[in-house]
């Protein structure tokens, strides 16, 4: 029964050799839009230290010390590049 399946399949997906290939679709692909860089969802300075003295302020569990650590850190160095632009 399996061999007249795959027989059966074969010979449905079977092209003869006088039957024109069809012409593949075209794909139209999108530029990507500009990045905006001055996004409204970026946190500002008094957000950035609100967080920074929020994470100070408290105890964490060891699972997330390292978590933490390293979400501090990038907030320190967002925190460091804004107030190097005023």
């Amino acid at each position: 029964m399996l061999k007249k399946l795959v027989m059966a399949f074969n010979l449905k997906n079977h092209k003869s050799p006088n039957q024109v290939p069809e012409r593949a679709p075209e794909v139209v692909v999108d530029t990507p839009p500009e990045i905006v860089k001055d996004n409204q969802d970026n946190l500002t300075v008094e957000e950035i230290q609100l967080i920074l003295q929020l994470i100070r302020d408290t105890s964490f569990k060891g699972e997330y010390v390292e978590i933490v650590y390293n979400m501090t850190l990038k907030l320190q160095n967002q925190y460091n590049t804004l107030q190097n632009k005023k």
